[in-house]
């Protein structure tokens, strides 16, 4: 059964802002289930949560349509071509900070947009093919965006960890899984994706619930052959399709973005005890003034002050902790499209 709403409409785009949502109980349940695997069937879903069928799919379009969550397939970019992910702090010109923020949300290069505290009132997250991709996107398009005055690069060395299931409020982390490391260094990480996997993938990247007869009818081939390649893709680690939650609405009202300096010889210990952690969804090894980056969510200030001041300080090797609050968060996008390649497979 087709499980979008009736109009057919597809899980909008999620810009995060400070609107709060009153979730209960049966709701975090349908959330944790489906961050762990977005496409489980609304009929399990309820087996599992205790409730009727149409009770979770009535809940589930009613968090879609308040923009609470969005089920997207986040492709590894990696097998995308982008082995050059990169974080940018940029300070600007305030009174044009509105008019910045629109034209960087406008960029197809940056997958994450977010106003923040500390030294930079903008923060960035972009994926490049290359280098020299990274290069001369700082210096032919962001520089020449009027406001921008200054922007600093760090390049993501190693994805440690990378999450969409974290600890709601409330309730206990199912695990406190890695998924990395991911080793951003050659074109050994792409596999051979057909031109029929980015066809499935672009779709699943707008609606990652899309039914195998709707994928079907749009890629030409039959719904046995989208299932099986759904499968495959999912199994090979190419996209993992999930519930993204947007965190004001469930309870998370600041998110943060912490640069960390670490004593080299203590850095793998360190990493592994961030990412056990279960406020953190991101942990990366990274070059430019931190040797790494994570990020996480919070229920509120003083959440993240005991964070900081009891979880950090207690790490033996940390050195500096630089804290950026997140104030808004407009893009956070998925659909990023695979880098054209020579060849492709054939899909027969």
């Amino acid at each position: 059964m087709d499980d979008r709403d009736k109009a057919g409409r597809m899980p909008p785009a999620l810009p995060f802002s400070f609107t709060q949502e009153g979730l209960d109980a049966v709701d975090l349940a349908i959330i944790r289930i489906l961050q762990a695997d977005g496409r489980m069937p609304f009929v399990e879903v309820a087996e599992r949560v205790g409730v009727s069928e149409r009770t979770v799919r009535r809940k589930f379009y009613r968090m879609v349509e308040n923009r609470t969550l969005q089920v997207v397939a986040v492709a590894n970019p990696l097998t995308m071509g982008y082995h050059c992910p990169a974080i940018i702090g940029i300070q600007c010109d305030l009174p044009k900070i509105g008019e910045l923020m629109a034209a960087l949300c406008g960029l197809p290069q940056l997958r994450f947009v977010a106003l923040a505290t500390g030294p930079y009132e903008i923060i960035v997250e972009g994926y490049f093919p290359t280098h020299s991709d990274l290069y001369n996107f700082r210096s032919q398009v962001l520089h020449k965006i009027d406001g921008v005055n200054h922007s600093t690069v760090a390049i993501v060395l190693q994805v440690e960890k990378q999450i969409y299931h974290w600890a709601l409020p409330g309730t206990e982390p199912e695990s406190q899984e890695r998924t990395g490391p991911l080793h951003l260094a050659g074109p050994e990480y792409r596999p051979r994706l057909t031109a029929l996997d980015l066809d499935i993938i672009r779709w699943l990247q707008r609606d990652g619930r899309m039914p195998n007869s709707d994928l079907a009818a749009r890629v030409g081939v039959s719904p046995v052959t989208v299932a099986k390649r759904v499968h495959q893709l999912r199994n090979d680690a190419v996209i993992r399709v999930v519930a993204v939650v947007n965190p004001f609405h469930a309870g998370f009202r600041t998110p943060a973005i912490i640069g960390l300096n670490i004593e080299p010889h203590r850095q793998p210990k360190v990493m592994e005890h961030l990412c056990l952690h279960p406020r953190l969804t991101y942990a990366a090894v990274t070059t430019g003034e931190f040797d790494a980056v994570v990020m996480g969510y919070f229920a509120d200030n003083q959440d993240l002050a005991r964070f900081v001041v009891t979880e950090l300080a207690s790490i033996h090797g940390l050195r500096r902790v630089n804290t950026s609050i997140l104030f808004a968060i407009p893009k956070q996008a998925y659909d990023w499209g695979a880098v054209p390649m020579v060849s492709l497979e054939s899909t027969e």
